[in-house]
């Protein structure tokens, strides 16, 4: 393994470069390995939710695990998230790059940029639509959701997204179409269980609602036949007066002018067809098409190009954020780290002022759980067993 100090590789339990103990980066690979395993076991069942969740953790415990960001990023893959793929397999490929099946994954993604562009439109469109709902652009949202399915065949977020859009519009039928093809992608997806208890919840009762709505219409309509008044509808007695021609025109005097507009336009459609020989019309209407034909290409050229140009934009500004985010985050892990094993080194060397010093320079909201726990452990030593004589002789 690589010392987290010196950055020098090492097989024993203490560098042999910098003389720094490894027995907590060791705990930490070990870990890094279980939750690979774990992530393995369920990527096997197509479990990909649970298998992301896992391989996650075991690539945060330790950053340079070749194998879980690979799987990691094949995971991404199959459930349509094609950036972060290659944002795994990238970085696995910057680690080594002696047999890592990563260059391969990555030469296969830039073969297929064709279908990796309309997964990333997929990923854009979801995001958009799930804005434009958020914002009560329903009809907007609706068309690029549906887009975003078409796209990608296994993008599970936008199916669950539009399958809840169907239940709120009470389509429970096509919602129930986006769950079984969620189920299909992913039987194990812990939202899925909900959404299928709630659609058919839902549906039911609205199924049982709209059958009462039917019997009360059924009943009205047999009033009717029989002859009954509907206590709804008003009874007017008497018959209503008549106006004079003169005063329906004064007192619509725009629709009037509506219609003498209307009569000469008409008049003057009329003439020009005289004028005009069929010959000039075809030729036209010919010149017509011809127009409107290129004007169709040149918009829908205009349209590909404006989706490839903001496809790119959104790839760029993702993989600067996931940059810029991951290496925040390593320095912060690699800063803990470091002070960790430096405590580590001087608790074993009976250092405990020494140990209480590196502690003091670990930020506490940075650690994992078995960080925190060997952290709280060297704290506690360090404020209550007494100093050896030979540290206390050393910081004299």
């Amino acid at each position: 393994m690589r010392c987290p100090v010196c950055h020098e590789e090492t097989q024993g339990r203490v560098c042999p470069h910098c003389g720094h103990h490894l027995e907590a980066a060791y705990a930490l690979v070990k870990a890094s390995g279980r939750f690979y395993n774990e992530g393995l076991r369920y990527a096997r069942r197509q479990q990909y939710e649970h298998a992301r969740f896992w391989l996650r953790k075991a690539v945060r415990y330790n950053g340079e695990n070749i194998q879980a960001r690979n799987l990691l990023g094949l995971v991404y893959m199959q459930t349509g998230e094609i950036g972060e793929a290659v944002g795994q397999w990238s970085q696995s490929a910057a680690i080594s790059n002696d047999a890592n099946p990563a260059e391969e994954y990555l030469k296969k993604a830039s073969r297929t940029m064709g279908k990796a562009a309309q997964l990333k439109q997929a990923v854009r469109l979801y995001n958009e639509g799930l804005a434009l709902l958020q914002d009560g652009q329903r009809d907007t949202a609706l068309l690029h959701l549906k887009k975003a399915v078409a796209l990608s065949d296994r993008y599970t977020r936008a199916r669950k997204l539009l399958a809840l859009y169907w239940m709120d519009e009470r389509e429970f039928d096509k919602a129930e179409v986006l769950l079984r093809e969620v189920e299909a992608i992913d039987p194990e997806d812990p939202q899925l269980p909900h959404l299928k208890r709630l659609c058919a919840e839902e549906g039911e009762e609205w199924r049982s609602s709209r059958e009462g709505k039917e019997i009360i219409g059924q009943k009205a309509g047999t009033r009717e036949e029989k002859g009954e008044e509907s206590p709804s509808m008003p009874i007017f007695a008497g018959k209503s007066p008549k106006r004079s021609v003169r005063t329906y025109l004064r007192q619509n005097a725009s629709v009037m002018q509506f219609l003498l507009f209307a009569l000469g336009l008409g008049v003057g459609l009329m003439f020009m067809a005289l004028l005009v020989t069929p010959q000039q019309m075809s030729e036209l209407r010919q010149q017509s098409n011809e127009l409107a034909a290129k004007l169709s290409q040149i918009q829908s050229e205009q349209d590909e190009e404006t989706d490839r140009l903001a496809a790119l934009q959104e790839e760029a500004a993702l993989m600067t954020e996931e940059h810029g985010a991951l290496m925040t985050e390593y320095d912060l892990y690699k800063e803990n780290t470091t002070a960790l094993l430096e405590a580590w080194a001087l608790y074993q060397e009976g250092n405990l002022t020494g140990a209480g010093k590196s502690l003091s320079k670990i930020q506490t909201e940075g650690l994992d759980a078995e960080q925190r726990e060997l952290y709280e452990w060297l704290l506690e030593r360090a404020k209550t067993e007494p100093e050896s004589d030979d540290s206390a002789e050393e910081n004299q």
